[in-house]
């Protein structure tokens, strides 16, 4: 009864391949053919419990842990070419379906449960690769802390659409006034408000990986791709977020977010008289239109690496061991090393106890993406001999409060 069951289920399951088949030859485009084979994606889920390969997550994947040894250097397998072979079956290198092991992708590509084999030869390796390539980019930056510095100066948010998003900021009630024996409550004057928009942008690009340097096992060449990514994401997102210090754009207000008239541009050398004037100056600041005694103590000095060594000097203790009064205040060296300028130096707020700079993420994905960006048509495992990758990073910022920050360009 048993042998039965499975036999009904196995030959349902074949009778599903045939129209998907036979319904995929009458597609007119590769489009249509995905949309025929997602269309039976329901009895599939029905039978075996999943959905077909393209729907289906990578994660367990066998070939994905595979490469991710190869691309490390800590698996059992270290050749990129060899790790093609296992998995495609393709012993010639031929990059064509054909010539492929319908067996080796169902085990390499799907893990423990079955997926829909036309699904299969047609793109999966390509995921897998991208699989893979993705999780060593992200090692990489993560393993970036230096670049990772932005995140000192920011409140980190979540946004689900690309359109500029409003921020409010309420302002102050001022100090409660007296209330007297059996007197009664006034209303309390209605504190004003400030507005900032955020919106969020894409930023990315692609890379190919060919079918001849998978012949050529060559791995560092994969290994460099998932690195270089890693860092450029990195880069980007450090210099987006350091550049309003450097540029000083114009925000929320319609003032440059350093200028005269706020009272937090100067024109000091870094030092400690230098410091303790911006410091002082900074926490002077007040809200006329909020009616806010901020009360803003700076937490970072931000500076190029030319003046990194002088900041730090300045923090030290003297000769006989007290500290002065700036260098009891646990400020921070930041150094942003893409900065030209060797003689500006900025103090900024510290973002847990202030509004300073708001970064928003698309989604809450802070990480940058890399995802598949042609699929192969045609009975190719690649389109046009070669896997192309697309990175993205989605994100945008702005300044949430130019009172947390204070410039000086000597």
């Amino acid at each position: 009864m048993l042998k039965e069951r499975f036999d009904l289920k196995a030959e349902r399951m074949r009778a599903i391949e045939a129209r998907a088949a036979a319904l995929g030859r009458r597609a007119t485009t590769p489009g249509a053919a995905v949309a025929v084979l997602r269309g039976l994606a329901n009895e599939y889920e029905d039978l075996s419990g999943v959905k077909p390969a393209e729907l289906c997550r990578l994660d367990d994947c066998k070939g994905v842990r595979l490469l991710e040894g190869v691309f490390s250097g800590e698996g059992s397998v270290r050749s990129l070419r060899e790790a093609y072979v296992m998995i495609t079956g393709d012993s010639r290198l031929t990059g064509k379906a054909e010539n492929c092991s319908q067996s080796n992708m169902l085990e390499f590509m799907t893990g423990e449960s079955f997926r829909l084999t036309e699904a299969i030869s047609a793109s999966s390796f390509v995921n897998v690769l991208g699989a893979a390539v993705s999780r060593q980019m992200l090692r990489y930056y993560a393993d970036l802390p230096l670049l990772g510095a932005w995140r000192k100066l920011v409140q980190v948010t979540s946004v689900d659409e690309f359109r500029p998003i409003r921020r409010v900021k309420l302002g102050g009630f001022g100090n409660l006034p007296t209330v007297m024996q059996a007197g009664s409550y006034n209303q309390l004057a209605s504190p004003g408000d400030e507005s900032y928009s955020v919106a969020v942008t894409k930023r990315g690009g692609t890379e190919t990986i060919t079918l001849e340097s998978i012949a050529n096992d060559d791995v560092g060449l994969v290994r460099e791709v998932a690195r270089e990514m890693a860092r450029a994401a990195a880069h980007t997102l450090f210099e987006f977020v350091f550049d309003f210090l450097k540029d000083g754009p114009v925000v929320y207000d319609g003032l440059p977010l350093f200028h005269v008239d706020r009272g937090n541009l100067g024109s000091a050398a870094l030092s400690l008289a230098g410091l303790s004037g911006s410091y002082l100056a900074q926490s002077r600041f007040q809200d006329a239109v909020l009616r806010k005694r901020h009360y803003i103590r700076p937490k970072f000095i931000v500076v190029p690496v030319d003046l990194e060594e002088a900041a730090f000097n300045a923090l030290q203790r003297n000769l006989n061991l007290d500290k002065t009064f700036i260098q009891s205040r646990g400020l921070e060296v930041v150094p942003a090393p893409y900065w030209t300028d060797v003689n500006d130096w900025c103090l900024a707020g510290d973002p847990t106890a202030h509004p300073t700079i708001e970064l928003a993420f698309f989604g809450g994905r802070e990480d940058p993406e890399l995802i598949v960006s042609d699929l192969p048509t045609g009975g190719s495992l690649f389109s046009n001999d070669q896997a192309t990758y697309k990175i993205r990073h989605v994100y945008g910022g702005a300044v949430a409060d130019w009172r947390a920050f204070y410039k000086n360009v000597p």
